[in-house]
């Protein structure tokens, strides 16, 4: 814990902010990589649904890595890359980070000097948090003369979880300057300034990152934060409410509020936003809780759909809250039952539910490819 109390320093430095970038990045991916594409695509536009073969991820990307060894062997290199990179972006989107893993692994072998390649596999090293390998595999990249905003942001992520601060400050203000003063990665660099205790210049930093911009909850909290940390009470207070305003339910927000008002003498203030913050605690944590049910409500649905028993999985999957993931999920099922006009509707929902997320985006495009075809 900082010295702020709980705080933005409690957390594990970066992670969750690498993996934002790593799905905005995804959602780029996917002007440059087809949905889809040329993958022997079966039902609804997915890959032939072999039960036996989705259960064991090795031997399904060993079977994309061959097929792509021997397009590189007939001459047709750049197509064999673009081919794994494809079906690593789409394996990374809904979560299967070994099999991405293995393919970027084996499209960074066919072309080493490839730096997408390399960046490739980096986001899917920080996905999975072996933080050691992605912070080689983007440093090859940035070698290979890959010094995009997106690429150099990775590798200062990676530098931070491995301990190397003085490295990733190095590295973010280089993301800085490339990005022409981007909010979101001021904000970074803010935060890797807050994280270490650097308040001032912290402040300084994301206050910048504000006014480029840069209005996620996140990004106000930790001005917030860093605001207190210098002594600046007054403006930390109304930075604290501006996050209230913004997002009502983030509990840690009423939290450095109450101690701000406590530090300026406003006692039956501070006293009335700690309370908010006890109810909002509270809520967050049975809201933790019930995700991590339905996480495994899913997980049992997905077995089933392995297991040929799509009838059980999709009545299972009836009686959970129909998130995204869950819509998802769903759809496949109806593939499966060739009910590929249901499957497209049930993704649609999806989509609405979550616009932001690139492999749902994907999966529609060739549900409804798949569809047109059928017609």
């Amino acid at each position: 814990m900082n010295s702020l109390g709980q705080g933005v320093g409690d957390g594990r430095r970066f992670e969750v902010y690498a993996v934002l970038l790593i799905v905005l990045a995804a959602a780029e991916s996917s002007a440059v990589f087809p949905a889809w594409g040329d993958n022997g695509a079966g039902a609804c536009g997915l890959a032939p649904l072999d039960a036996a073969t989705e259960s064991r991820g090795e031997t399904e990307s060993a079977a994309w890595i061959e097929r792509a060894r021997t397009r590189a062997e007939q001459g047709a290199t750049g197509a064999a890359i673009e081919m794994l990179l494809q079906r690593g972006s789409a394996w990374l989107g809904s979560g299967q980070i070994f099999e991405a893993i293995q393919v970027f692994e084996a499209a960074a072998e066919l072309q080493p000097e490839s730096p997408l390649a390399w960046a490739y596999l980096g986001r899917a090293h920080t996905t999975g948090r072996a933080f050691d390998r992605a912070e080689e595999a983007f440093a090859t990249a940035v070698g290979l003369g890959d010094t995009s905003d997106s690429t150099l942001f990775g590798l200062g992520a990676a530098q931070w979880e491995n301990g190397d601060l003085q490295a990733a400050e190095t590295t973010l203000r280089r993301a800085v300057g490339v990005s022409g003063g981007k909010g979101f990665f001021l904000a970074q660099l803010g935060r890797l300034l807050l994280w270490q205790g650097r308040y001032a210049q912290a402040a300084e930093t994301l206050g910048a990152a504000v006014g480029a911009g840069a209005s996620a909850p996140y990004v106000l909290f930790d001005r917030a934060e860093a605001l207190r940390g210098s002594d600046r009470i007054e403006e930390a207070i109304e930075a604290y409410r501006q996050v209230t305003q913004v997002a009502p339910t983030l509990f840690k927000a009423y939290y450095g509020l109450a101690v701000a008002l406590s530090r300026a003498g406003r006692d039956a203030e501070s006293s009335a936003e700690f309370s908010r913050y006890e109810r909002f605690y509270r809520e967050d944590q049975e809201r933790t809780r019930e995700h991590e049910r339905s996480l495994g409500e899913m997980e049992r649905a997905r077995s089933l759909l392995n297991a040929g028993e799509t009838r059980a999985a999709l009545g299972h999957l009836r009686r959970l809250p129909q998130s995204a993931d869950v819509l998802a999920l769903t759809a496949q099922g109806q593939c499966r039952e060739g009910r590929t006009e249901d499957a497209v509707a049930t993704l649609e929902r999806a989509v609405s539910l979550d616009p932001g997320r690139a492999d749902l985006r994907r999966l529609l495009s060739g549900m409804r490819t798949a569809l047109e075809n059928q017609g």
